[in-house]
């Protein structure tokens, strides 16, 4: 018995994640050395604290809801907040929660998630960046997934063929428009890139569309790889034309 208590005890502890247990009032009973560890406090000093007043202000209203609903319910339900240590600094943290019936308590297991969280911040960022960058692109450009459904297009495809997002992402390339894309010889040349990877450059297509008349175009396409994705994709570059 005392082995397995000791077993335990290392467990409970030592283990990766925090874990803590609260009360019916929202305030700590136990709690693991490395939950203490996240909260930036000793042990013994977090017992009988309140547990909110270790979420950042911003985020508080956000726990007093997520603690009333884990109080209604005994399923485990998650959430993200943002925490505050005593000195100010910020971490990011995830919740798994479930309400005791037993003994009415409520059981948390802490993971600090801020590498995450600022990983994903990066992401984003890095996103809004190129997308603000390719939206300065004065030739029309959209991107294909290899089922030539449309991924992402820039600012100027919408002004020059008088579309909107909504109408455009995640259509296919020969539906868009009322089937005004659905060219055999493109569909061709584009399948031919997703197979051998052999970019086509200056193929001219003149098409007349209903809003905007007739277009002489001509279309350069290749393909890029996503990190985000294995699958390949298509850019499609639409120039004007002379003459």
């Amino acid at each position: 018995l005392e082995e397995s208590r000791d077993r335990y005890v290392d467990l409970y502890d030592f283990a990766p994640i925090g874990y803590l247990t609260l009360t019916r009032e929202g305030t700590i009973s136990e709690i693991n050395l490395t939950g203490a560890d996240i909260l930036g406090m000793e042990r013994k000093k977090l017992i009988d604290r309140r547990f909110s007043q270790f979420v950042a202000e911003a985020d508080r209203d956000r726990w007093y809801q997520y603690f009333a609903n884990i109080l209604k319910h005994e399923q485990r339900q998650r959430c993200e907040l943002l925490f505050q240590h005593k000195d100010g600094s910020c971490f990011h943290a995830q919740l798994d929660s479930q309400h005791m019936k037993d003994d009415g308590a409520i059981r948390i297991a802490l993971t600090d998630i801020t590498e995450r969280v600022q990983a994903e911040a990066a992401v984003h960022a890095a996103l809004a960046l190129a997308e603000g960058i390719v939206d300065t692109v004065r030739e029309p450009l959209i991107v294909l997934d290899a089922a030539l459904k449309i991924v992402s297009a820039n600012r100027s495809f919408y002004q020059n063929f008088r579309t909107e997002p909504e109408n455009t992402v995640g259509r296919q390339l020969n539906e868009l428009d009322n089937c005004q894309w659905d060219i055999p010889k493109l569909k061709e040349l584009l399948q031919t890139i997703l197979s051998n990877n052999q970019p086509f450059e200056g193929f001219e297509m003149a098409h007349d569309f209903p809003d905007i008349g007739e277009r002489k175009m001509l279309l350069n396409a290749r393909r890029i790889i996503s990190k985000s994705s294995e699958a390949p994709l298509i850019l499609l570059v639409i120039e004007e034309a002379n003459g």
